[in-house]
């Protein structure tokens, strides 16, 4: 007979904001689709309730933790439940981020943004915030030193652009370690979207970028007062793309 552990099994275990959690995600789609994958199969021995399989990976995410350390201080699973678990959630949060991950293209969002984004230091016509991270790997068989980023480890490079509120509005994860930050915005789907303008907007970035009309960076070396003032506030700006990415 399967053992089945439900989200009220452990609640001991799941801090207040995962449960706040839990209450905001059943009502996403995840939960709701025909053919969910985070549903339990009959043929099972184990059952682990799709709410609780999101707040392990989760945790996961947010922590960084071993897999053992996440099951044992979750609902008491295993290190090989919890590494299929992790799997599971991941590929079924992936199929899904054109739903929630999506540049803006209504004129009124656009226009809140750019209001938004001018309260913070006065920067002006901003719609987003673009830089890239480098999320680490285990060492790939082939290929292997085009992974290799600037700190000697192997990586991807995941270029990313946010909102005033710190949202995802564009990702793409999919470039090796090596790949210069230019490169993944040169090639990106967004990129060529704005220079065709097909998508309107500013963006602003770090030295990493090369300066468009489209995509505005600090001054190398500012001589001037209005110069050092542009650099500050366009620091201040896109400061929250670093605090998205945790650094």
């Amino acid at each position: 007979m399967p053992r089945f552990i439900h989200m009220q099994l452990v609640f001991a275990e799941v801090r207040r904001q995962e449960i706040v959690v839990e209450r905001a995600l059943r009502r996403e789609r995840i939960f709701r689709d025909q053919n969910n994958p985070l549903d339990p199969k009959s043929n099972q021995t184990l059952i682990v309730a799709p709410i609780l399989q999101l707040l392990c990976a989760l945790r996961f995410y947010a922590t960084g933790s071993f897999q053992i350390v996440v099951g044992n201080s979750t609902a008491a699973l295993s290190q090989p439940t919890i590494s299929r678990i992790i799997r599971r959630v991941s590929l079924s949060l992936a199929k899904r981020i054109n739903e929630y991950i999506k540049y803006p293209t209504n004129l009124h969002v656009l226009n809140k943004s750019r209001v938004k984004f001018y309260e913070i230091a006065e920067f002006p016509k901003v719609t987003g915030v673009i830089d890239c991270t480098h999320i680490c790997i285990l060492k790939p068989h082939e290929h292997e030193y085009a992974y290799v980023d600037r700190s000697s480890n192997h990586s991807i490079n995941v270029e990313a652009v946010c909102d005033n509120k710190g949202k995802f509005i564009d990702v793409v994860a999919k470039w090796s370690g090596s790949t210069h930050d230019a490169r993944t915005l040169r090639e990106s789907k967004l990129g060529k979207k704005i220079m065709d303008e097909t998508f309107k907007g500013l963006l602003i970035g770090d030295y990493g970028y090369p300066c468009f009309c489209w995509l505005l960076t600090p001054y190398l070396n500012p001589t001037t007062a209005s110069q050092h003032r542009y650099n500050i506030s366009l620091r201040k700006t896109r400061v929250i793309i670093e605090q998205v990415f945790g650094r």
